[in-house]
């Protein structure tokens, strides 16, 4: 019984050991591994195809992309680096290669990439919107070519971004902000005459219109409430030394037009200054004696 078992088990292995030789190939092709090289995923090598066919490369230094069965695996690509357990694109080197053209948006579809390096060529166009895409990006040289147009506001979404050189294009516009990107140094982003806002010194012009504008209505506030505060001040003096000189005009000519004019009202005149005139000796007189008699009490 214990022999049947055991022929019984062997013949399982060895069905199953059969199988999966039968299936290698299809598990390669599914896990991206092939018998002694890595494979690659499929969508990321059609993307890669897309971005050679957007290139144009003078010097064939390309030659070993391409779609025929000896160069489907775009791991043994030049330039390209992939994992070695998921088959998945890491790294893309295409720099100092003088490339021509841009990059497609299809590039977004690397989403393992890490590091892209395409510095030192000639391409143009501008930087693909959905580059933020690519969250696992750790490193971006896009230096010395001719990229122009403004930085994709996706940029804020590289969170892992721990090198960067977009120096010597054509980049202009706003760096977007509240981004790792304040933190690279103002050289990565040097030769591109049109970019604005921190890291860099050059403040944006809306930056620089809002500013003035904003000192010129202040200082013009400030100048238009002084002037008008110092205008109702002279006013006010103006009205009240106009008003006090025609008060005692009115009343002196007043007073001496009418005592010069009527006789009793004269003779009334200075017979009450006269009596004021005693009334405050006598006050006095009698005050002084009062005050002495209590100091010598």
């Amino acid at each position: 019984m214990a022999l049947i078992m055991g022929r019984r088990s062997h013949k399982l292995l060895y069905a199953i050991f059969t199988l999966l030789l039968h299936l290698k190939p299809a598990l390669g092709f599914i896990s991206k591994v092939g018998d002694d090289n890595v494979w690659c995923i499929e969508r990321e090598r059609q993307a890669l195809l897309e971005f050679k066919e957007k290139l144009i490369d003078n010097t064939n230094m390309l030659s070993s992309w391409g779609s025929e069965d000896a160069k489907k695996n775009c791991c043994s690509w030049e330039g390209v680096q992939c994992n070695n357990q998921t088959g998945h694109v890491l790294e893309l080197h295409l720099d100092f290669y003088g490339l021509r053209g841009n990059i497609p948006e299809e590039i977004s579809s690397l989403i393992e990439l890490k590091a892209l390096n395409l510095s030192g060529n000639t391409l143009t166009g501008e930087i693909p919107q959905d580059i933020g895409k690519l969250e696992q990006l750790e490193s971006l040289d896009l230096s010395r070519n001719r990229f122009s147009g403004s930085l994709p506001a996706s940029m804020v979404g590289l969170h892992y971004l721990g090198y960067l050189d977009l120096s010597y294009n054509k980049l202009s516009g706003r760096i977007p902000t509240g981004t790792q990107l304040q933190s690279f140094d103002p050289s990565k982003f040097m030769g591109n005459v049109g970019l604005c806002g921190p890291p860099l010194i050059e403040k944006c012009p809306e930056d620089v219109t809002s500013n003035v504008g904003g000192s010129k209505n202040h200082q013009e506030d400030r100048d238009g409430g002084s002037k008008n505060h110092h205008g109702y001040r002279d006013e006010f003096w103006k009205c009240l030394y106009v008003g006090t000189g025609f008060g005692f005009a009115a009343g002196f000519w007043g007073v001496c037009v009418s005592l010069i004019l009527n006789r009793s009202w004269r003779h009334a005149y200075f017979l009450t200054l006269i009596n004021l005139k005693d009334w405050l000796y006598v006050t006095i007189v009698v005050h002084t004696k009062i005050l002495r008699e209590m100091f010598h009490n």
